[in-house]
């Protein structure tokens, strides 16, 4: 049996992640965000180590953004190495399973309609590092929904 894709989220990204992604656990302060940025509002988020903002509020956002927006583009830029590839990927990979027609690579996301999620990190001795320099997209309503806002 093939399995299609989740529905693309229409109302928020809360509801994505709670319907889609059957985390059903979430903290009102982890729905309240994701409802927001869903809404395309700009947001702060400051929370203790620990709380779930890698592993439930940004890979999920992430994974509804590019669920609605397949052709959409994301960058995630850390100071940390080890927190792309100790917590955000594996978050990401956890729900692989469910978006088949994706590509998972080590900090990349990539769908078939060529929107893509990428991570990297400007920590010191990595490639790039003290540095964001060379990502420079293509921006349209089909990728950057904000550019319709």
């Amino acid at each position: 049996m093939i399995r299609q894709s989740p529905e693309p989220p229409k109302l928020g990204f809360n509801e994505f992640a709670f319907n889609n992604l059957e985390l059903h656990k979430l903290y009102p302060w982890q729905i309240a965000y994701l409802d927001a940025i869903g809404r395309g509002k700009h947001v702060s988020l400051v929370a203790a180590n620990g709380s779930g903002k890698s592993a439930f509020v940004v890979a999920q956002s992430i994974l509804a953004f590019l669920a609605r927006y397949p052709k959409g583009r994301r960058m995630l830029v850390s100071a940390s190495h080890r927190q792309i590839l100790n917590q955000i990927m594996p978050a990401l990979r956890r729900h692989a399973h469910l978006f088949p027609d994706w590509e998972f690579f080590s900090q990349e996301i990539k769908t078939p309609e060529g929107g893509f999620f990428s991570a990297f990190s400007v920590q010191e001795g990595q490639i790039g590092a003290g540095r964001a320099e060379g990502y420079h997209p293509s921006i349209d309503a089909d990728t950057d929904p904000s550019t319709s806002l």
